[in-house]
């Protein structure tokens, strides 16, 4: 699919992925090809860290022929010696997670703006849309997440910022003229170092202590959160993160939260995307680590009370 954007500069992507992560930065890069456009040219920086050769040699031969022309990547491996000093805050995650913080340092230096995606994304519209985007004298674009309301009072005293104020670093349009004048990167990890344990997220939390505000706001659609202020038609809605999944809205799919479309248990509305990437690409030997005889049982019966509940609810909006 074609996108509406015609012209313009290079678009740089920057993604990262450890071990858990590098099958759905593989997948995400393959759905660029579905909404690219021809007469633009796309270089993605992957970076990554704890990949051992057999998920490399997959990514690579996934990637293979699939790309079109004018997409390139590069896999650059980093290691800035930093996890053995901080610790994951997820069960799912690792501490290199903190590697985040300082590829924007490791980006060649003639490169002055980039989109970043999350590993865990799968793209429905073209980034060059986002990349596009002038941001001023702010350092980033991105979606304002309320997920700072749910913060211990303690978090949102230790970030010194106000909800309206805390964004998510999952998609992030980045002026890295501004990033490397004022070394955000070293900043945060100095924030990261000293008060890790004091705020719920990694990377995002560091960030948003950092550049104070000072970021620009962009469609919810380019990420949605837990509710999303949409304009349809003129007329602004209200929904949230599922429902604008359902409603096919969003400009690309982040599998953020607990819904993960690499478990069996699953119910992602957009599970199926993700899924079938996945079967085109030589990650296609994927097993649902949580299926078993218990959970296939489990999950026919939450998806009969799932279609009841959906079928009364149409039944009442009619």
């Amino acid at each position: 699919m074609e996108s509406d954007v015609h012209s313009g500069d290079r678009v740089n992507i920057v993604t990262y992925a450890d071990g858990f992560y590098i099958q759905h930065a593989c997948l995400m890069l393959m759905s660029l090809k579905d909404v690219i456009s021809r007469d633009r040219e796309y270089d993605v920086f992957v970076y990554y860290s704890n990949c051992d050769e057999k998920l490399l040699s997959k990514f690579k031969n996934s990637l293979g022929n699939y790309l079109p022309q004018n997409v390139s990547y590069q896999l650059i491996e980093c290691d800035f010696g930093i996890s053995d000093k901080l610790k994951a805050k997820s069960a799912h995650l690792s501490a290199s997670i903190y590697d985040k913080v300082l590829i924007y340092d490791r980006i060649p230096s003639h490169i002055n703006k980039v989109v970043f995606f999350d590993a865990d994304i799968i793209l429905e519209k073209d980034p060059a849309i986002i990349f596009d985007i002038d941001l001023g004298d702010d350092y980033v674009g991105a979606v304002k997440d309320q997920v700072f309301e749910n913060f211990t009072k303690e978090a949102k005293l230790t970030l010194e910022i106000s909800a309206n104020q805390y964004f998510n670093t999952g998609v992030m349009l980045v002026n890295l003229i501004k990033w490397r004048h004022d070394k955000i990167s070293k900043r945060s990890l100095e924030f990261a170092l000293e008060k890790w344990d004091l705020t719920p997220y990694h990377d995002q939390d560091a960030f948003n202590y950092v550049i104070k505000g000072n970021w620009k706001e962009i469609s919810p659609l380019w990420n949605p959160r837990i509710l999303n202020k949409i304009i349809i038609k003129g007329e602004e809605k209200i929904y949230n993160k599922m429902q604008v999944y359902r409603m096919n809205l969003s400009y690309l799919v982040h599998y953020s939260g607990p819904e993960k479309p690499w478990l069996y248990m699953s119910f992602h509305p957009k599970k199926n995307v993700y899924l079938n990437y996945l079967k085109i690409s030589e990650f296609k030997d994927y097993k649902f680590p949580d299926y078993n005889f218990k959970n296939l049982i489990k999950k026919q019966i939450i998806g009969l009370r799932r279609r009841f509940y959906f079928f009364r609810k149409r039944l009442r909006l009619t």
